[in-house]
């Protein structure tokens, strides 16, 4: 796992203006998309598709950054660039660290959407 922070949740709210409408949308169209582009990365390595892995990592990469993501972003960059170059075979530890950033970040956006929402735990 990274040093980087999981979640810059203040930046986040800056960036919506502090309307939780708002977050709470931000964060419900990028959970469904986290299932679309691993399986996208997945079937690109599985076929040795370097451009398919470059692709969406970029596509991870740029939602994550607009979340806020800090440690999903720098990890979705590696496998961009690793799908840049051509040389997948560090692509499967790449994606695995990408994917325990993932869990952490949606469980952070869980939470704070939760609280966007007014809901309780």
């Amino acid at each position: 796992m990274s040093d980087l922070p999981v979640f810059d949740e203040e930046a986040l709210l800056e960036d919506t203006g502090y309307d939780d409408e708002f977050v709470v949308t931000v964060i419900d169209l990028f959970l469904p998309q986290v299932d679309e582009l691993l399986a996208e990365i997945r079937q690109a390595l599985s076929r040795g598709d370097a451009p398919g892995v470059y692709h969406a990592a970029h596509t991870m990469k740029g939602s994550a950054g607009g979340l806020h993501l800090p440690a999903t972003y720098e990890a979705a960059l590696r496998l961009e660039t690793i799908g840049r170059s051509g040389d997948l075979s560090e692509a499967p530890a790449a994606l695995a660290a990408l994917e325990a950033e993932l869990q952490r970040a949606i469980a952070a956006l869980r939470v704070r959407r939760a609280v966007s929402a007014g809901e309780t735990a």
